[in-house]
């Protein structure tokens, strides 16, 4: 090519980058106009929200972030998640970034950050399971109104910011990475229809948002190829698995587990976990196809406000249930027992014999399987678990899990491996198998996330968007 079409082809470029620069700081303007109006309307918008049990009232300040405890000494490593299931990856992440540093002898403390009541009483609980009271505190997330992002910076100041699974603020990482914090993604996952938005949104606020990321650890490589489809910095992208399947056990829970033993009396006993209002309906009706009197059936809801709704969902099908929250234990002669509180979980599974795992018998993309699959416990599922494929591809390897859709799909497989023992023992190997093969993951997603720390980021002045 002549020196005059290389020239041509120089100025055609630098003219394509700046306008692209341009839209996107022209987007990013926009939203922050947008977010900054209707920030007018959001402390109405938080008071209703807590009248209807949605916020904490004597938390509210946090989502203007106005912050409820002060700034500990040392560093302070930020990992953010929206809600319930992001959080129980987050721990565990937070758990091996702690477990890393104190090998390394620094002095720092972890800040979670949540969106919703359930997540910060999951997060207190997995706190004092994994032994990190004193080195992790929660906030709620401001809502995305620049000046209180800002507001929430200027306090905490933190040193490394992780975003996990995929909440993404475009205020909150911008005005981060304005500040020269290391922003990584753990557990990155992102949907084709997630995708597709992003893309819609073309290089303006897709390219502000992305292109703040100094790391992004994808679950699997399907994943990962998806990211480098939008406007992130050559050579962030990386796998680095799934924090939520990595999950160490639960907490034994004694009185629980007591509780389904001396209830149960000789009955088996099978639980139906993190369920949403279609399943459970589901569920009850395929338990009632069942011989009577041979089962106890435990259901524990995704969201344990739902437990009387629940309750009387049996009774209008003539049967009778406990309900733990208002103290009621599970009876010999009950067939039905509604755990409605949470925190619950470890000791349930440890006390059942047969799980079936809410999230995947509506189109809800399924669960965390890992839970049970850590204590020896096999699945059953339905097939719709688009959002833990990697956790259900992992466990199907290792002969884990089993499917059903309809009730009677789910009543026969429960009768089959009632009937079976070889097999019931073969699907809870399978699962324990499956379990022990992530055991360093997390630790290694934290080696990795922490290198940025210490001035090792290869890609933070480099790549696109730079």
């Amino acid at each position: 090519m002549p020196i005059s079409g290389i020239r041509l082809t120089m100025a055609k470029t630098n003219t394509e980058y700046a306008g692209r620069n341009a839209n996107g700081k022209a987007m990013v303007t926009f939203y922050r106009l947008i977010t900054a109006v209707l920030s007018l309307f959001l402390p109405l918008y938080l008071q209703l929200r807590a009248r209807r049990g949605k916020e904490e009232p004597s938390r509210l300040g946090e989502r203007m972030g106005k912050a409820s405890l002060p700034r500990p000494g040392g560093e302070v490593f930020w990992l953010h998640a929206a809600s319930v299931g992001e959080c129980i990856s987050a721990m565990v992440l937070a758990r091996a970034i702690i477990s890393t540093m104190d090998e390394e002898n620094r002095d720092a403390t972890i800040l979670m950050t949540s969106g919703t009541i359930t997540s910060a009483q999951t997060i207190a609980i997995r706190c004092q399971e994994f032994g990190l009271e004193g080195r992790l505190i929660h906030q709620y997330v401001p809502l995305d109104n620049l000046t209180w992002v800002k507001r929430f910076l200027d306090h905490w100041q933190p040193a490394l910011m992780v975003v996990v699974e995929g909440d993404l603020w475009p205020n909150m990482l911008i005005e981060t990475h304005a500040r020269g914090v290391p922003i990584a993604m753990a557990s990155a996952q992102i949907s084709p229809s997630s995708l597709r938005f992003w893309q819609r949104l073309g290089l303006g606020l897709a390219r502000g948002v992305f292109s703040v990321f100094d790391r992004i650890l994808t679950v699997d490589a399907m994943h990962a190829e998806r990211f480098r489809q939008l406007p992130v910095r050559d050579g962030v992208v990386d796998v680095g698995g799934s924090m939520k399947i990595a999950a160490p056990p639960l907490a034994e829970r004694p009185e629980i587990e007591g509780a389904i033993s001396e209830g149960a009396s000789g009955r088996m006993v099978v639980a139906l976990l993190s369920s949403h209002d279609a399943e459970e309906s589901l569920f009850i009706d395929a338990m009632l196809r069942l011989e009577e009197g041979r089962f106890l059936a435990v259901i524990a809801p995704r969201h344990p406000d739902r437990g009387q709704a629940i309750q009387r969902m049996i009774e209008a099908k003539g049967k009778s249930a406990g309900l733990y929250s208002r103290g009621e234990w599970p009876q010999q002669r009950q067939p039905f027992w509604i755990v409605d509180r949470i925190g619950e979980m470890g000791g349930i599974i440890r006390a059942t014999d047969m799980i079936v795992l809410g999230g995947g018998f509506a189109p809800m993309g399924g669960h965390n399987p890992m839970e049970a699959a850590a204590l020896g416990k096999g699945i059953i599922s339905g097939s719709n678990v688009f959002k833990n494929q990697v956790a259900f591809d992992l466990l199907e390897q290792h002969g884990g899990v089993v499917y059903a859709d309809t009730v009677a799909e789910l009543a026969d497989q429960i009768t089959t491996l009632a009937a079976s023992p070889s097999q019931s023992d073969q699907l809870d190997n399978g699962a324990f198998n499956a379990s022990r093969a992530l055991a360093n993951q997390a630790v290694s997603t934290a080696q990795q996330i922490l290198a940025f720390d210490r001035g090792k980021n290869p890609n933070k002045k480099q790549g696109k968007g730079s």
